[in-house]
């Protein structure tokens, strides 16, 4: 942390005591919504899915929505000349998140949202049921905007450093390669050279992830509830809080 004054450093004690607040004033008449956000590849996914059994132990149920249900289509991202913009705010169906999220605030449950899937990297023609719950984990970013700040109870940051973010990235590339459908178009990357392949990456992340990161996302750090820093190999080292 360097320059959020309006944080202070906090114990992961004093971290777990928020979640657990918010266990205790969740009941029948009012849900909480949490979001979880961060850069590509800082580890959303994994965090949510640690929450998620967290509050499962205190005997909370829970529904995770992951934003990516809400990119467009590849079809559409090319129809639209974005494809080189995945992941900016302009690739999302931002009014469908809104509009989920004040759903889900008022109890209008069930909702059916499309599924994304990494080994395709596309959405797909499955979908999934969101039912009623005590607690709401939004996986995704740019959710404590005005747009949103409504209709969430905490907002979390994933932080690390610029350099390991990118190594992260890179190794959830190489990843998701091994792993792509048939039909995926990342399939076409294996048989690429080690070399050739680097230059794809080294594109992607320069000319459209770390472009996101400082325009999008690190935006959003100030304007969090809480702040986990987390080191080279995942593991959380820091935890701030906004000063209250």
């Amino acid at each position: 942390m360097n320059s959020e004054a309006a944080f202070e450093s906090i114990s992961i004690d004093a971290f777990t005591a928020r979640l657990d607040h918010l266990v205790e004033t969740t009941n029948d008449k009012k849900v909480k919504i949490i979001s979880v956000n961060g850069s590509v590849a800082a580890g959303k996914t994994t965090f949510t899915e640690q929450l998620k059994a967290y509050f499962l132990e205190k005997h909370k149920s829970v529904q995770v929505i992951h934003t990516d249900s809400f990119l467009l289509s590849n079809k559409e991202l090319a129809e639209r000349n974005l494809m080189d913009k995945k992941g900016f705010p302009v690739t999302y169906q931002q009014a469908k998140i809104r509009s989920v999220l004040k759903q889900i605030a008022m109890g209008d449950v069930p909702i059916i949202v499309p599924q994304y899937s990494h080994a395709a990297y596309n959405i797909v023609e499955e979908y999934q049921f969101i039912e009623a719950a005590d607690i709401y984990i939004i996986e995704g970013i740019g959710f404590k905007s005005k747009e949103y700040s409504n209709w969430i109870d905490l907002s979390l940051f994933l932080d690390a450093k610029i350099e390991n973010i990118g190594k992260w990235y890179r190794r959830r590339f190489i990843k998701n390669i091994s792993l792509a459908k048939p039909d995926s178009i990342l399939k076409k990357y294996e048989k690429y050279p080690e070399n050739r392949l680097k230059k794809v990456m080294d594109h992607n992340w320069n000319e459209v992830n770390l472009i996101n990161y400082y325009e999008n996302i690190l935006p959003e750090k100030s304007q969090s509830d809480i702040i986990l820093e987390k080191n080279e190999v995942h593991k959380i080292v820091n935890i701030y809080s906004r000063k209250r």
